[in-house]
């Protein structure tokens, strides 16, 4: 699930490369409604990228919930309360998506930094004692 999440952050690059392809075909274009066809294909691509999801926002309380167990658990409560911060700052910045445009940056790096710790927790949690 982490490994969807984390590449699902990352779908911002179809959202730029289709715009690159929006663009060449706009310099090619040679009437006005042809640029007025590809203005309205490219705010129709921002459009669809800035849409809250539904399912982004429950992944973010699904992280959320996880975190708030790991607090009473065998992992590092650093890594607990990390997970509450990066839970709670996903499930906002999702909402708030349309407004915050590229500021939900801050989520994804910490959402990588979480799991890189959540990864190595475990992995030292399996070394027999």
């Amino acid at each position: 699930m982490a490994v969807a999440y984390v590449v699902s952050t990352l779908s911002i690059f179809p959202v730029v490369f289709g715009l690159v392809i929006l663009s060449d075909l706009d310099v090619a274009a040679s009437t006005a409604a042809q640029h007025a066809a590809l203005a309205s294909s490219a705010d129709a691509l921002l459009a669809q990228f800035n849409t809250v999801s539904v399912a982004a926002t429950l992944g973010n309380l699904g992280f959320l919930i996880l975190a708030l167990v790991m607090v009473r658990s065998a992992f590092s409560r650093w890594i607990a309360y990390l997970g509450v911060a990066t839970g709670a700052l996903g499930v906002v910045t999702e909402a708030l998506r349309p407004i915050l445009g590229g500021g939900f940056t801050l989520y994804g790096v910490l959402l990588l930094v979480w799991l890189g710790a959540v990864g190595w927790q475990l992995h030292r949690l399996s070394r027999p004692a």
